[in-house]
């Protein structure tokens, strides 16, 4: 069996839906090992690369195969930098309303699931779990086996209902976590 891509001493982090800016960049320059997956190129190709990360240009979805990505071409702000969404997204949230015609890039990019994701990386452990996809969360976390449950999860809840607030919240609970939501981000820690 192949080894994992980090040490057993090592905390291992997986962001998904990086972007440029506040990424956990900060973790892996102070010693954590990690994965960084960013369907949109140029902000992935932005960050810092630092030993001991692996820098993945895929998006999460709930499925492995193909997708397009839907991002600004000339964000007028730093916010708008961050917003992508995968075609999946476009029936699920009203992020594409940022967007005017014209100001948009799509590009098909390769999308594969959180499971596969694990897979191929030989992840055993997760210390920390963020997910920042547009509205998208609920599904990847819906599709996720949870044979590997991550000390702490750190997702972006801005695009959710009120009722998938509580139902995620019941359902991390149920699953032995410790649940409180801060803004737009719910943490969950075991």
């Amino acid at each position: 069996m192949t080894k994992p891509f980090y040490r057993n001493t090592d905390k291992v982090f997986i962001e998904i839906g990086t972007s440029d800016f506040d990424t956990l960049t900060p973790l892996a320059k102070n010693g954590w090992v990690g994965i960084f997956v960013e369907p949109v190129k140029y902000l992935l190709d932005n960050l810092e690369r630092i030993e001991g990360c692996k820098y993945i240009n895929k998006a999460v979805c709930t499925y492995d195969g193909m997708t397009n990505i839907h991002y600004a071409t000339n964000p007028a702000e730093q916010w708008q930098r961050g917003i992508g969404y995968v075609d999946e997204a476009l029936t699920v949230t009203g992020v594409s309303n940022y967007f005017d015609g014209e100001n948009e890039t799509v590009e098909s990019v390769s999308c594969i699931t959180i499971n596969t994701l694990l897979e191929q990386y030989r992840v055993k452990r997760i210390d920390l779990l963020k997910i920042d996809i547009e509205g998208m969360e609920t599904q990847i976390l819906e599709s996720f086996d949870w044979t590997i449950k991550p000390a702490i999860l750190n997702v972006e809840i801005r695009h959710w209902t009120e009722e998938n607030r509580k139902i995620w919240k019941k359902e991390l609970e149920e699953k032995g976590y410790v649940v409180f939501m801060e803004g737009p981000d719910l943490f969950a820690l075991i």
